[in-house]
């Protein structure tokens, strides 16, 4: 399937010749139709000027974001993505239906249709009833649903959203995650950023973990009966067997392998072929996002 988001070796970096600091540093990645991919790391990682510059809100220094020419056909001059940012601006005089009308008018929603579509957007987010009211009068957690229906107001392809449940009660929080659920299911490519592991794992097909700007681990999503671990004892994992696994670890005498189930008699087979590899310890187990996240970060 091909990916509508497509980012290849993008870059931030900030200040003079004298005192530059790398805030992104190569990214490269896709997001596929019907897929949400999770961007995670501590403060300071580059996940926020990661989604400005796809937003197109921050010029990259290098490298390229792009969306896929069926997109863009499609599409026919209506924006491709929706952005909620960390922290919304709106103005603070507007009523929530006035903001949003703005918002559907710059995105290229017709006039014809932009009413429903407010009220379709508020009405998705609980705040159909405080459409009249002066955003000054909303709290910060209704600011940041507001900013999700501003996302969502002209159904882009590509969803961008900067911790979208960091201010939200509990029954607003799992709102938006069913419309996270929803909007993957209409076929939406999604980006989204947070600090919640336990709704990452929830909610995400893949994790992408960042750290000073770069990628260290690129992390699906599966249940606990779907992976299985296979630690070996080699210098170096043959391309062939590579191909088949999700990912090689490298451990104190080798590595771990980590791979879907369906894999597991393939890569035996492969191991088994080469004499070169010593064959230590095969295991079931889960994607541990805690564990991965602790191995990076916890410095």
């Amino acid at each position: 399937m091909t990916p509508l988001l497509i980012v290849e070796g993008l870059s931030k970096t900030y200040g003079g010749p004298n005192a530059a600091r790398l805030a992104v540093d190569d990214l490269s990645f896709c997001v596929h139709p019907g897929e949400i991919v999770g961007l995670i790391g501590p403060n300071g990682a580059g996940k926020t000027t990661t989604l400005s510059m796809l937003a197109g809100i921050t010029r990259p220094t290098a490298g390229t974001a792009r969306f896929s020419q069926d997109l863009i056909a499609r599409r026919q001059g209506l924006v491709c993505v929706g952005f909620s940012p960390q922290v919304p601006a709106f103005h603070p005089f507007f009523s929530a239906r006035e903001e949003l009308r703005r918002w559907g008018a710059l995105a290229g929603v017709p006039v014809k249709e932009l009413a429903e579509r407010v009220h379709e957007a508020l009405s998705r987010v609980d705040l159909a009833d405080r459409a009249m009211d002066g955003l000054n009068t909303f709290s910060r957690g209704m600011l940041q649903r507001v900013s999700l229906a501003q996302a969502l107001l002209h159904q882009p392809s590509v969803l961008l959203l900067d911790e979208p449940t960091s201010s939200l009660d509990p029954v607003a929080h799992a709102k938006t995650l069913n419309i996270l659920q929803e909007e993957r299911h209409a076929g939406r490519s999604i980006l989204v950023s947070s600090h919640n592991l336990t709704e990452v794992s929830n909610v995400c097909d893949r994790v992408l973990l960042v750290k000073s700007g770069r990628i260290v681990e690129a992390l699906p999503i599966r249940s606990s009966t779907e992976l299985c671990c296979i630690d070996i004892s080699c210098a170096q994992v043959p391309p062939k067997i590579l191909r088949l696994v999700d990912r090689a670890t490298p451990t104190a005498d080798g590595f771990r392998l980590t791979l879907h189930i369906s894999s597991k008699r393939a890569v035996l087979a492969a191991l088994t072929d080469d004499m070169q590899i010593e064959l230590r310890s095969v295991s079931e187990a889960r994607t541990d996002l805690y564990e991965a996240y602790r191995r990076h970060f916890d410095d």
